[in-house]
């Protein structure tokens, strides 16, 4: 498998950090300028509320990188894709995709887009940089999101229910939610880690590098049953997006669940006629 000379990854990740500092909104502490730095400088409640401001952008590109990569490394050992080559790769992908995330929400308001944003770029990546053909790649991070998605509204229903987490904090960037994605990113590296462990997982999926030039006939009997849950995926991805932005969290929650199973039945059927 093709990977990505970590001398790459580092200078692009320097350049990355370099674009979001220049392009990140104005910190309030610093809004005075030149002038503000003659004067006898802010009050020690203007440094704290500046502090603070940095922390939370600060936590929440963190807990963004933390999301995707735990996300991508429970996809890959679904997989059976050696997760140490393809891992500066999984590393870059986190980066870019917690700044485009950061981009979404906190700078443009933009987050209605943030998921298929995210979800387009990974996909991306594995076409780009792993050699995957874009239809297993698809498949490789919607199932990514299948598993994540379930088991982070788990985590979430088991702590408000048991009075730990309260009901409405899906739309502030609190330590609740900081802890919730904690726990969910600690259990799909942990399900990924067994899976590893165990030589557990699919093996239906062909090792990359992928012949481009191959044609792929998507609903033919061996095919079809992969295209099924990709499509069931992709559909579910939208419709969690919809149903959790108007408040239907539980019954977004329920559908999860159902697609998740059954894309587990369907990759185990095509694994057996492998």
């Amino acid at each position: 498998m093709n990977h990505v000379d970590p001398e790459i990854v580092k200078g692009i990740l320097c350049k990355l950090i370099l674009t979001f500092l220049i392009v990140s909104p104005s910190i309030p502490c610093y809004t005075g300028g030149i002038l503000g730095a003659a004067s006898a400088g802010p009050s020690l409640h203007r440094k704290r509320r500046c502090l603070t401001y940095m922390l939370d952008h600060v936590l929440y590109l963190l807990f963004g990188f933390m999301d995707v990569f735990a996300l991508l490394v429970v996809a890959a050992a679904l997989f059976r894709i050696p997760v140490l080559k393809a891992g500066p790769t999984l590393v870059l992908v986190a980066v870019l995709a917690s700044l485009l995330s950061y981009l979404n929400r906190m700078v443009m308001n933009w987050s209605v887009f943030d998921l298929l944003a995210q979800t387009a770029l990974s996909a991306l990546f594995f076409v780009l940089v792993l050699k995957f053909r874009l239809f297993w790649s698809m498949i490789i991070v919607s199932s990514g999101l299948m598993v994540f998605l379930p088991l982070q509204f788990t985590i979430y229903v088991l702590l408000t229910r048991f009075d730990f987490l309260p009901d409405a904090i899906a739309s502030h960037n609190t330590g609740f939610v900081f802890a919730l994605q904690l726990l969910t990113d600690a259990s799909c590296l942990l399900i990924a880690c067994a899976l590893r462990l165990g030589k557990r997982g699919y093996r239906f999926m062909p090792q990359a590098p992928h012949d481009f030039q191959e044609r792929i006939l998507y609903f033919s009997p061996r095919y079809e049953k992969l295209t099924l849950a990709l499509a069931a995926n992709l559909i579910n991805i939208m419709f969690t997006l919809y149903l959790t932005l108007n408040g239907w969290i539980y019954f977004s929650y329920a559908i999860s669940l159902i697609v998740l199973f059954t894309m587990l039945i369907l990759f185990d059927q095509t694994d057996k006629k492998r």
